[in-house]
């Protein structure tokens, strides 16, 4: 409007702000690009499910896992969901992680698997008879953020029933997050709990926040 315009209606500053705009949104398309990279490696790391109709292991991505699969963690990998803690390698049936990834502590943790679980395997020496694992049923709270909080029942054979002497309580010890890593252990069994956007990690992620300044809103 040339009647309230200092350079007599012409555009002068519609190159600058072109220019300003330009780069500003090559730079969102760039940070959203590395975050969708990270996420696609994140995604496709490999790991091992258990298959009962094979009674073996077979290798799938993580973004395949589903609830209540059975995985095998090997040592230094990490736990691509919140899962029970169902054996180990080591006789005593325990196992240590590193939480560095989640709270920057260097510190391992020691987790354990219920001694009343490990019982519904017939044969303790032949660790990968987990078939019988397959049948059974864990009832817990629903998804929720509370990383040191966690309490839920192990039920064999998926009856549902109100059996209280077949009921198998869980807490906290036999719990383990996704994110960190297995250490000083060959491998451990674990049955998911909490996959996705259900783990209590990415419930306690905060979604980035677009700024927007006063003058532009």
């Amino acid at each position: 409007f040339k009647e309230i315009s200092n350079s007599n209606g012409k555009p002068v500053i519609l190159f600058p702000l072109f220019i300003v705009v330009s780069v500003n949104g090559l730079k969102d398309f760039y940070e959203d690009w590395k975050r969708k990279k990270s996420d696609d490696q994140e995604n496709n790391k490999n790991t091992l499910i258990y298959n009962a109709k094979k009674k073996t292991f077979v290798k799938k991505q993580w973004k395949d896992i589903l609830l209540g699969d059975i995985i095998k963690v090997k040592e230094n990998e990490f736990f691509p969901a919140d899962c029970i803690l169902l054996n180990t390698s080591e006789e005593s049936n325990c196992c240590y992680i590193e939480t560095k990834s989640i709270d920057g502590e260097t510190n391992l943790k020691f987790k354990k698997s219920n001694k009343d679980i490990l019982e519904i395997v017939q044969n303790k020496k032949d660790k990968e008879n987990l078939v019988l694992y397959d049948k059974s049923t864990i009832q817990c709270l629903p998804p929720n953020e509370y990383i040191y909080q966690f309490s839920g029942k192990f039920i064999p054979n998926g009856n549902g029933n109100n059996d209280n002497n077949n009921e198998i309580f869980l807490d906290i010890d036999n719990f383990i997050l996704r994110g960190c890593s297995l250490k000083q252990t060959a491998y451990i069994y674990g049955v998911v709990v909490y996959v996705g956007h259900d783990t209590k990690i990415m419930r306690n992620s905060v979604s980035a926040k677009e700024k927007v300044s006063k003058i532009e809103h």
